[in-house]
């Protein structure tokens, strides 16, 4: 791996493309090896993760904690309102290769492994372009602020993304409730 690869990573794959119990522990070796390489290792940190059991196992989250990294789990089926990378970069990203499907599409390209390669290139030359122009004209960008957008730094317990999610919960839950209480069993969301 050395020698082939000199900046010792390693890329897996899933069947689904999720994480898995086996490549989690892959990743906390790997995320431990890059820990001790920065030195960062005489305080404790806080590693942020999906809460969907099937993603991690015990052994890995003892391996982490007994190298003083602790987990944190954010709710699952939340990540749309909870999870910082889901709030910023993941969202313009997804934008961004929706964006050049559309442009790529308009010239006739086929559905091929080389157009999928294409569109990822120019959605990512577009997503570096719109970070770095928003960074420059307002101060922040998308990967800069979804910490706060979630409530997470600075520490909110009201921050935007939940907030938005509750209010859109308590508009459906108020329509169920008058649908329900006009005799009407059936809802359609």
């Amino acid at each position: 791996l050395g020698t082939t690869n000199p900046c010792g990573f390693c890329v897996r794959a899933t069947r689904n493309g999720s994480m898995t119990q086996d490549s989690f522990f892959d990743f906390c070796v790997h995320f431990l090896k890059n820990r001790r390489a920065q030195n960062n290792t005489k305080l404790p940190h806080i590693l942020f993760l999906d809460g969907h059991a099937l993603r991690w196992n015990l052994a890995a989250l003892r391996y982490l904690m007994d190298n003083g990294v602790y987990p944190f789990f954010l709710p699952s089926h939340t990540s749309v309102w909870t999870q910082p990378n889901d709030n910023g970069p993941n969202i313009r990203f997804h934008k961004c290769v929706e964006d050049a499907i559309k442009r790529l599409l308009y010239t006739g390209a086929k559905n091929t492994v080389s157009f999928y390669n294409t569109v990822l290139r120019h959605a990512w030359l577009d997503f570096i372009q719109r970070e770095r122009e928003e960074l420059l004209n307002a101060g922040t960008n998308c990967t800069t602020n979804f910490w706060d957008k979630t409530g997470f730094f600075p520490f909110n317990p009201n921050p935007e993304s939940w907030q938005h999610v509750l209010s859109t919960l308590g508009k459906l839950n108020e329509e169920m409730k008058k649908s329900e209480e006009a005799g009407n069993n059936e809802f359609e969301i």
